[in-house]
């Protein structure tokens, strides 16, 4: 089977790849669309912007074609301010208007990618292979703690936290800003250039273990559930 994934970010490009990659067994990504075979995967990047209707009108035409090789079309989103339910509801109407009648699922991280990344409450067991060992395992720099006082992500569903009163960032800045506090902490690194530990297996079987051990992460755990039905 060969998927198709529109995602919005050069970070979610990397993380998706390396996910697909882990879950799917002998799955392999592809530099273009055109390199579909079987049992392979492309993914492309609007390197920030969100799906407008000409960038989803030409994404349907290519997967209309009776050249093209894409069994099931992902895509992936941030919710950010809007409910899973509002944005999936915004891009199944642009497909409906666009006359799309291929297999597809919508995926919307509610709030956003980082949110779900929050959810890893093995972080500090992670070792990445890259980087040395301080003496002291955690940055008491790092504005984590504080964070964790407001909201602690290793308890609590990520996707429920609020923004701080007083805080003047979205919810979807606010996630990120805690994640790559959380990581600071710990000593990682993170960025939308260079996700880090987060491409690992084991951050995404963290991620798997937590959604069904504590039904967190309702959003990911629709990734998971789709994901599930589509392999053999």
């Amino acid at each position: 089977m060969n998927f198709y994934f529109l995602v919005e970010g050069k970070t979610e490009k990397r993380i998706y790849k390396s996910w697909v990659e882990s879950f799917f067994c002998g799955i392999q990504g592809k530099m273009s669309i055109d390199d579909l075979d079987h049992d392979s995967f492309f993914i492309f990047s609007t390197n920030g912007y969100p799906f407008q209707k000409d960038l989803l009108a030409k994404t349907v035409q290519d997967l209309q074609s009776p050249k093209s090789k894409v069994d099931h079309l992902f895509l992936c989103i941030d919710a950010d301010d809007e409910s899973v339910e509002t944005r999936a509801g915004q891009i199944a109407q642009r497909l409906h208007d666009l006359n799309y009648t291929g297999q597809y699922s919508i995926i919307v991280a509610n709030r956003c990618l980082e949110t779900w990344l929050l959810g890893n409450r093995n972080i500090k067991k992670m070792k990445c292979p890259n980087e040395y060992t301080p003496s002291n395992p955690t940055d008491e720099s790092s504005e984590f703690p504080s964070l964790r006082n407001h909201f602690d992500v290793h308890i609590s569903d990520p996707e429920s936290m609020p923004v701080p009163d007083g805080c003047n960032k979205t919810i979807s800045k606010f996630h990120k800003h805690y994640l790559k506090e959380l990581f600071r902490y710990y000593r990682f690194r993170y960025s939308e250039k260079d996700p880090g530990i987060t491409e690992d297996p084991d951050y995404l079987n963290a991620l798997i273990e937590r959604h069904q051990e504590t039904g967190h992460l309702a959003s990911f755990g629709h990734l998971l559930h789709v994901w599930n039905h589509l392999t053999p």
